[in-house]
């Protein structure tokens, strides 16, 4: 198209501006992902979005869309674009599309972001990402082996966890669970197994995220995703009612308490320590593969 056709349209009332450069259909209603194209769109270079606002394309808990951080192969100097970074091994394996958005992949993203944040933000951040499957070993590694030039901020602390997935062949955990499992130590309960399989005489009653035996707890993290509906509600409550019937104190967690209620949920759970004694030593429960 031509300069003289975008004008046109504009004249026209076809199309209006959104940033320099930058047009949009009229009518098309704003939205989080139209802002972050329009950022994306008014580089001149090859760009994409970056860091924390990449982590919210790849739905990583607690990261914001906002403010729009790109990664650019050069400085462009269009400040009012968002927040530009520029690196010199950005390369087009890095890049990729979700959404219609062009982004950083998530193996890049998590490099990146771990030059910016904490170490144990980075590690839940990395587990979430291959619990789903998204970063894998091989793409850890070659990813170190191309970024890892000496002075890169977060090569270290990658390296370190890169070190740890190879001790363990792969996440045992989801990220919502392994912030759970933090919590839960924090609150006191030490000593805890996961994954356990538990059954009654009617046979296999569920494979319970988290169990201290001590207390005859269970402990079930419930995400978003997987228990709101009516169904998952009512198996729940069935699952409940059985351990319950078996001694068990049942405590749901929900996603929400763990990445957003910190506070009140470590207050809660000190008070069920409290109020739990230590229960006598029984049979191992019926394992169940």
């Amino acid at each position: 198209m031509t300069r003289h056709s975008v004008n046109a349209w504009a004249r026209r009332g076809a199309i209006v501006p959104v940033r320099p450069g930058v047009w949009a259909v009229t009518g098309a209603p704003p939205s989080p992902s139209r802002d972050a194209l329009s950022a994306v769109l008014g580089i001149r270079h090859p760009s994409a979005l970056a860091l924390s606002s990449a982590a919210w394309v790849w739905d990583l808990p607690g990261h914001d869309l906002e403010p729009i951080e790109l990664l650019s192969i050069r400085d462009t100097h269009e400040r009012e674009a968002g927040r530009t970074h520029t690196s010199t091994r950005f390369e087009p394996v890095d890049m990729t599309l979700r959404r219609g958005l062009p982004v950083t992949t998530p193996t890049r993203t998590i490099f990146d972001l771990a030059g910016q944040q904490h170490r144990e933000r980075t590690r839940r951040d990395l587990n979430n990402l291959m619990s789903r499957g998204l970063v894998t070993s091989s793409l850890l590694h070659e990813s170190l082996d191309r970024l890892g030039k000496r002075g890169r901020r977060g090569i270290a602390v990658m390296r370190d966890l890169v070190e740890a997935v190879d001790a363990e062949p792969g996440p045992t955990e989801s990220g919502l669970e392994l912030r759970a499992r933090d919590l839960l130590r924090e609150a006191g309960f030490t000593s805890l197994d996961q994954q356990v399989a538990l059954g009654d005489d009617d046979g296999f009653i569920a494979r319970v995220d988290f169990c201290d035996r001590s207390r005859r707890i269970v402990f079930e993290i419930d995400s978003d995703r997987f228990h709101h509906g009516l169904l998952d509600r009512k198996l729940d409550g069935e699952k409940t009612r059985r351990l319950s019937d078996l001694g068990w104190t049942v405590v749901r967690i929900s996603e929400h308490e763990v990445f957003w209620g910190r506070a009140a949920l470590l207050d809660r759970l000190r008070a069920l320590r409290r109020s739990v004694p230590l229960a006598p030593r029984v049979a191992t429960d019926a394992p169940h593969p």
